[in-house]
């Protein structure tokens, strides 16, 4: 009703300490044996964690998440082509959006990297972007919606 995607609002929401409603029902579908298996598995390397998910039940985003915080590196996936650009490239990429001189589209485009790679970068190293495509809503809709939501 504000024109605002909701999780967008969820996650405004919840930086600023909003509770938001929690959904009803059981909370996960797996057991802790379950999730034991799938990991042993991760850390011998006889399954990737898309086959583990899908074997043991466990939704991939809990397992990935789940073997990054134990440590457990994942195997490659077979059909990861290695880059087509260079981390010099990267590089030169960040330090022209950082010095705005270009745009993440635009660098995307010149070096050769991809979208989410640059925006990845960009967030990790507090780059901040210009907000030139100005957002759909205004700050008085978004300030409507999360005075709603509380």
């Amino acid at each position: 009703t504000f024109g605002i995607p909701s999780t967008t609002l969820w996650q405004r929401a919840h930086r600023l300490g909003i509770d938001t409603p929690k959904k009803d029902g059981p909370t996960k579908s797996w057991s802790d044996e379950s999730l034991n298996n799938a990991l042993e598995a991760l850390r011998t390397g006889t399954i990737s964690a898309n086959k583990a998910s899908k074997a043991f039940g466990i939704p991939s985003s809990t397992l990935y998440k789940i073997a990054r915080r134990e440590g457990i590196r994942l195997a490659a996936p077979f059909n990861a082509s290695p880059t087509t650009w260079s981390p010099a490239d990267l590089d030169r990429a960040l330090e022209a959006i950082r010095s705005g001189q270009t745009s993440v589209q635009r660098a995307s485009t010149e070096f050769g990297i991809p979208t989410g790679t640059l925006y990845g970068r960009c967030k990790r190293e507090g780059i901040e972007l210009s907000r030139s495509n100005p957002t759909p809503w205004s700050e008085d809709a978004m300030t409507e919606a999360l005075e709603a939501v509380r």
